[in-house]
Protein backbone atom coordinates (compact mmCIF):
# COMPACT_ATOMS: atom_id res chain seq x y z
CA UNK A 1 0.00 0.00 0.00
CA UNK A 2 5.43 -2.54 -3.46
CA UNK A 3 5.24 -0.83 -0.24
CA UNK A 4 4.27 3.31 -0.64
CA UNK A 5 7.95 4.17 0.06
CA UNK A 6 9.01 2.53 -2.93
CA UNK A 7 7.43 4.73 -5.57
CA UNK A 8 9.10 7.74 -4.72
CA UNK A 9 12.37 5.73 -5.34
CA UNK A 10 11.30 4.28 -8.39
CA UNK A 11 9.10 7.22 -10.05
CA UNK A 12 9.55 10.80 -10.21
CA UNK A 13 8.51 13.46 -7.59
CA UNK A 14 5.04 14.51 -7.80
CA UNK A 15 4.17 17.79 -8.43
CA UNK A 16 3.58 19.77 -4.54
CA UNK A 17 1.98 22.20 -2.90
CA UNK A 18 2.84 25.00 -0.47
CA UNK A 19 2.69 23.23 2.80
CA UNK A 20 2.38 24.17 6.41
CA UNK A 21 4.80 23.25 9.08
CA UNK A 22 1.77 21.32 10.84
CA UNK A 23 0.61 18.75 7.71
CA UNK A 24 2.51 15.58 7.59
CA UNK A 25 5.56 15.43 5.83
CA UNK A 26 4.91 11.73 4.52
CA UNK A 27 7.39 9.98 1.92
CA UNK A 28 6.56 9.23 -1.72
CA UNK A 29 3.66 10.00 -3.55
CA UNK A 30 0.44 11.31 -2.54
CA UNK A 31 0.96 13.03 0.42
CA UNK A 32 2.78 15.90 -1.14
CA UNK A 33 1.69 15.22 -4.52
CA UNK A 34 -1.41 17.57 -4.27
CA UNK A 35 -0.68 20.18 -7.26
CA UNK A 36 -1.69 23.44 -7.53
CA UNK A 37 -3.06 24.67 -11.09
CA UNK A 38 -0.68 27.58 -10.93
CA UNK A 39 2.09 25.03 -10.33
CA UNK A 40 2.10 21.78 -12.91
CA UNK A 41 -0.64 20.20 -14.55
CA UNK A 42 -1.92 17.18 -12.65
CA UNK A 43 -0.69 14.60 -14.34
CA UNK A 44 -1.99 10.63 -14.90
CA UNK A 45 0.73 9.71 -12.31
CA UNK A 46 -0.36 12.15 -10.17
CA UNK A 47 -4.13 10.89 -9.69
CA UNK A 48 -2.39 7.48 -9.51
CA UNK A 49 -0.39 8.25 -6.73
CA UNK A 50 -3.00 10.05 -4.69
CA UNK A 51 -5.36 7.00 -5.21
CA UNK A 52 -2.64 4.91 -4.03
CA UNK A 53 -1.72 6.93 -0.65
CA UNK A 54 -5.74 7.20 -0.07
CA UNK A 55 -5.70 3.10 -0.05
CA UNK A 56 -2.80 2.83 2.27
CA UNK A 57 -4.28 5.19 4.73
CA UNK A 58 -7.88 3.80 4.21
CA UNK A 59 -6.23 -0.03 4.66
CA UNK A 60 -4.31 1.38 7.62
CA UNK A 61 -7.62 2.52 9.19
CA UNK A 62 -9.44 -0.96 9.00
CA UNK A 63 -11.33 0.44 5.95
CA UNK A 64 -12.97 -1.75 3.67
CA UNK A 65 -11.57 -4.01 1.86
CA UNK A 66 -13.24 -3.15 -1.13
CA UNK A 67 -13.35 0.54 -0.78
CA UNK A 68 -9.32 -0.06 -0.62
CA UNK A 69 -9.19 -2.74 -3.39
CA UNK A 70 -11.23 0.13 -5.73
CA UNK A 71 -8.33 2.92 -5.03
CA UNK A 72 -5.94 0.31 -5.68
CA UNK A 73 -7.20 -1.25 -9.04
CA UNK A 74 -8.07 2.59 -10.14
CA UNK A 75 -3.92 3.44 -8.92
CA UNK A 76 -2.88 0.51 -10.89
CA UNK A 77 -5.17 1.24 -14.44
CA UNK A 78 -4.61 5.25 -14.28
CA UNK A 79 -0.53 4.76 -14.38
CA UNK A 80 -0.64 2.34 -17.37
CA UNK A 81 -2.67 4.99 -19.36
CA UNK A 82 -0.95 6.40 -22.27
CA UNK A 83 -3.39 8.89 -23.03
CA UNK A 84 -4.24 11.69 -20.21
CA UNK A 85 -7.12 11.67 -17.73
CA UNK A 86 -7.38 15.63 -18.63
CA UNK A 87 -7.50 14.37 -22.44
CA UNK A 88 -10.55 11.93 -21.80
CA UNK A 89 -12.24 14.32 -19.48
CA UNK A 90 -11.99 17.05 -22.65
CA UNK A 91 -13.77 14.74 -25.11
CA UNK A 92 -17.11 14.80 -25.20
CA UNK A 93 -17.73 11.36 -26.66
CA UNK A 94 -16.23 9.58 -23.57
CA UNK A 95 -16.73 9.74 -19.67
CA UNK A 96 -14.04 9.03 -17.11
CA UNK A 97 -16.59 6.13 -16.05
CA UNK A 98 -15.54 4.72 -19.37
CA UNK A 99 -12.37 3.63 -18.00
CA UNK A 100 -12.76 0.35 -16.34
CA UNK A 101 -12.86 0.34 -13.12
CA UNK A 102 -14.02 4.06 -12.75
CA UNK A 103 -16.50 4.57 -11.20
CA UNK A 104 -19.05 7.53 -10.53
CA UNK A 105 -17.61 8.35 -7.20
CA UNK A 106 -13.72 7.63 -8.57
CA UNK A 107 -14.67 9.82 -11.43
CA UNK A 108 -15.72 12.59 -9.44
CA UNK A 109 -12.90 12.92 -7.26
CA UNK A 110 -10.74 12.26 -10.69
CA UNK A 111 -12.11 15.37 -11.71
CA UNK A 112 -11.79 17.10 -8.40
CA UNK A 113 -7.81 16.92 -8.46
CA UNK A 114 -7.91 17.78 -12.30
CA UNK A 115 -9.18 21.47 -11.52
CA UNK A 116 -7.79 21.86 -7.92
CA UNK A 117 -4.85 19.73 -7.32
CA UNK A 118 -6.37 18.81 -4.23
CA UNK A 119 -8.60 15.84 -2.75
CA UNK A 120 -10.80 16.57 0.23
CA UNK A 121 -10.39 12.70 1.30
CA UNK A 122 -6.83 12.61 1.27
CA UNK A 123 -6.38 16.18 3.50
CA UNK A 124 -9.18 14.74 5.51
CA UNK A 125 -7.26 11.26 6.38
CA UNK A 126 -4.37 12.91 6.80
CA UNK A 127 -5.43 14.86 9.37
CA UNK A 128 -6.91 11.71 11.10
CA UNK A 129 -3.50 9.84 10.61
CA UNK A 130 -0.16 10.20 13.03
CA UNK A 131 2.49 11.56 11.17
CA UNK A 132 4.93 8.76 12.26
CA UNK A 133 2.54 6.65 10.15
CA UNK A 134 4.04 8.71 7.18
CA UNK A 135 7.40 8.00 8.59
CA UNK A 136 7.31 4.14 8.88
CA UNK A 137 5.70 3.77 5.37
CA UNK A 138 8.94 5.25 4.10
CA UNK A 139 10.66 1.87 5.19
CA UNK A 140 10.49 -0.58 2.04
CA UNK A 141 8.35 -3.65 3.30
CA UNK A 142 6.36 -1.76 5.63
CA UNK A 143 2.78 -1.79 4.53
CA UNK A 144 -0.13 -0.47 6.40
CA UNK A 145 -0.99 -3.15 8.58
CA UNK A 146 2.43 -3.92 9.71
CA UNK A 147 3.17 -0.03 10.38
CA UNK A 148 -0.04 0.00 11.90
CA UNK A 149 1.28 -3.15 14.25
CA UNK A 150 4.60 -1.42 15.20
CA UNK A 151 2.06 1.93 16.42
CA UNK A 152 -0.33 -0.22 18.50
CA UNK A 153 1.81 -3.43 19.91
CA UNK A 154 5.05 -1.13 20.44
CA UNK A 155 4.28 2.64 20.69
CA UNK A 156 6.75 3.18 17.73
CA UNK A 157 6.78 6.96 17.66
CA UNK A 158 9.56 7.47 15.08
CA UNK A 159 12.18 5.67 12.66
CA UNK A 160 14.98 6.16 15.44
CA UNK A 161 12.60 4.46 18.15
CA UNK A 162 11.51 1.51 15.29
CA UNK A 163 15.41 1.33 14.72
CA UNK A 164 15.96 0.70 18.53
CA UNK A 165 13.20 -1.37 18.83
CA UNK A 166 15.08 -3.69 16.10
CA UNK A 167 18.15 -3.59 17.72
CA UNK A 168 16.58 -4.67 21.23
CA UNK A 169 14.63 -7.96 18.92
CA UNK A 170 11.61 -6.59 20.33
CA UNK A 171 9.82 -6.13 16.95
CA UNK A 172 10.30 -10.08 16.01
CA UNK A 173 7.77 -10.57 18.59
CA UNK A 174 5.00 -8.55 16.85
CA UNK A 175 2.31 -10.74 15.18
CA UNK A 176 3.30 -11.08 11.68
CA UNK A 177 6.40 -10.34 11.89
CA UNK A 178 9.40 -12.59 13.17
CA UNK A 179 13.78 -12.05 13.31
CA UNK A 180 14.10 -12.25 9.12
CA UNK A 181 11.47 -9.16 8.96
CA UNK A 182 13.30 -7.28 11.68
CA UNK A 183 16.63 -7.69 10.34
CA UNK A 184 15.03 -6.11 7.02
CA UNK A 185 13.66 -3.55 8.66
CA UNK A 186 16.79 -2.79 10.41
CA UNK A 187 18.29 -2.88 7.14
CA UNK A 188 16.30 -0.69 5.22
CA UNK A 189 15.82 2.01 7.76
CA UNK A 190 18.50 4.11 6.44
CA UNK A 191 16.67 4.39 2.89
CA UNK A 192 13.59 5.47 4.50
CA UNK A 193 15.38 8.29 7.09
CA UNK A 194 17.40 9.84 3.62
CA UNK A 195 15.74 12.98 2.73
CA UNK A 196 15.86 12.12 -1.03
CA UNK A 197 12.78 9.69 -0.17
CA UNK A 198 10.61 11.78 1.49
CA UNK A 199 7.30 12.00 0.70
Amino acid sequence: MLPVGLLAATRRPPCRSVRSSSTPATAGLPIGSHCTRESATVTNSDISDVFEHVADLLEYQGGNVFRVRAYRNAARTISTMVESLASVRQDPDRALTDIEGIGADLAGKIATLLDTGRLPLLDDLEAKIPTVVFELMRVPGLGPKKVKALVDDLQIDSLDALEQACRDGRVRDVKGFGAKTEAAILENIAFAKSPEHER
